[in-house]
């Protein structure tokens, strides 16, 4: 999913920054920003739902601090 997410993403800020510069996007590419935002939705509600009680369940405070910690530090990278 990530890796999918990523490539919607990328997809649909070209797109968005294509608007905002006055040129026009393909109705492809406006599909790949609809399907973007329904998938990430998809997505925030399983780990929203599934992921983070389970987390707190089975993980100590520090170690959701230190997995909270690398995953800020994964979409610094990935955002540059």
């Amino acid at each position: 999913e990530h890796a999918r997410d990523a490539r919607l993403a990328a997809g649909t800020i070209r797109s968005l920054r294509a608007i905002v510069a006055g040129t026009a996007v393909e109705d492809g590419e406006l599909r790949d920003a609809a399907s973007f935002a329904r998938l990430h939705r998809q997505h925030l509600q399983f780990e929203e739902t599934m992921v983070m009680p389970l987390s707190r369940r089975l993980l100590t405070p520090a170690e959701r601090a230190d997995l909270a910690s690398e995953m800020v530090r994964r979409r610094d990278v990935i955002g540059g």
